[in-house]
């Protein structure tokens, strides 16, 4: 999870290559693949992807991966995770979900 939320591509490596689950989550119920996604760490995202990292995952407040890259204004990153869905609609359906539920609420995604 550290290595994908500070962007460390090598440890990241070694931890998928040594069988770390791409989906195990933290306290709050993140993935790595939403920390990556979060933070602009591509090639991360990509590693995650290619080792089953789930983008309809969602942590405790209901946020995915997803959701996380389409409230991003990183276009390549929502590209990115929105070809990982395999299904454009899809891809617009968590985002628009996330929104509804939290954007009118608060004024801003979680």
């Amino acid at each position: 999870m550290g290595g994908a939320f500070k962007g460390y591509a090598d440890i990241a490596s070694l931890l998928l290559d040594a069988g770390a689950d791409p989906n195990q989550r933290n306290h709050a119920g993140q993935t790595a693949l939403m920390n990556a996604v979060m933070f602009g760490h591509a090639e991360i995202v990509e590693m995650l992807l290619a080792a089953g990292g789930d983008v309809e995952l969602s942590d405790a407040v209901g946020n995915s991966a997803a959701s996380i890259a389409a409230a991003q204004t990183n276009s390549a990153m929502a590209d990115l995770v929105k070809r990982a869905t395999g299904d454009a609609k899809q891809f617009a359906d968590a985002t628009v979900h996330k929104a509804n539920e939290s954007d009118c609420t608060s004024g801003r995604l979680q």
